[in-house]
């Protein structure tokens, strides 16, 4: 029978092997992580990017975005990403391909959101009017001359009054750190992008011109 400083050490040569294995637990928040689709749609001339504009009745109604939504147990981000675009513009199987993986970010909430390229294939602009109001075709030859503007936002911690300020060194006066975080937004006929999905196509862009 192990003593209790030989079971701890067994214990802990036990976690290293398998940290060295995984490698580290991304803990971000505990919401449900998200997935979205940045969709192009092929034209005659190249491709069109398309956004939904959401509808009145949801949360962050006539918002600008992608297509997407949370991962649901049993899926992966991309099954996510699929399925939540299928669901939201009312296409068949087979109307949508993931062409590839782009980005994770830490999203509204602190949670993980990871962004796929995909194509929608005979597309004819149908939506579900639960959650769309209307989808917006923006060229992407246009959206690769567009710069954005940029603002930065300055954001500290907002504690409730029964904070355990007694607990930490400084109390009230204790000097949290500013995160800066740059805000990005685009001009569209149907209104500004901005937010997280302005973030995704900043991103988005900025890695497909590197490609040139």
């Amino acid at each position: 029978m192990l003593n209790p400083s030989e079971n701890r050490e067994k214990l802990l040569q036990s976690l290293i092997a398998a940290k060295r294995k995984t490698g580290p637990t991304i803990v971000l928040s505990e919401r449900r992580e998200a997935a979205v689709l940045l969709p192009l749609v092929p034209t005659g001339e190249g491709y069109d990017l398309l956004f939904e504009k959401r509808s009145p009745d949801i949360v962050q109604g006539g918002e600008i975005c992608f297509p997407g939504g949370s991962v649901e147990d049993g899926e992966s981000p991309q099954e996510a990403a699929e399925r939540e675009t299928k669901e939201e513009l009312l296409l068949p199987e087979s109307g949508v391909t993931v062409l590839c993986p782009l980005h994770v970010i830490q999203g509204p909430g602190g949670r993980k959101v990871t962004s796929f390229l995909g194509i929608l294939s005979d597309y004819h602009d149908t939506f579900s009017t639960d959650e769309v109001e209307k989808v917006l075709r923006l060229p992407l030859a246009d959206l690769l001359e567009q710069d954005p503007v940029i603002a930065e936002a300055d954001a500290t911690p907002r504690l409730p009054e029964d904070f355990p300020f007694f607990r930490i060194p400084g109390g009230r006066d204790y000097p949290w750190q500013h995160v800066k975080k740059r805000c990005y937004f685009y001009d569209t006929p149907e209104g500004t992008i901005w937010g997280m999905t302005a973030q995704l196509l900043y991103l988005f862009l900025a890695t497909l011109r590197q490609q040139g």
